[in-house]
């Protein structure tokens, strides 16, 4: 499966988690992958409290 930052149906969700289907993350979508990263490891760097990702939910 390739993940496009598009539509994803919730059978694509259970393909993965049930079935063990592979996932790529399309040469499209990877700068915004990227570019979401830097603002999370940016985050960390200054010690901020952010809901779901430094509080573990």
């Amino acid at each position: 499966m390739e993940l496009n930052g598009q539509a994803l149906a919730l059978s694509d969700i259970a393909a993965v988690a049930l079935d063990g289907e592979a996932v790529e993350v399309s040469s499209l979508a990877k700068p915004r992958v990227l570019a979401s990263r830097k603002v999370v490891e940016e985050i960390i760097a200054r010690d901020a409290v952010v809901y779901g990702v430094t509080t573990g939910f």
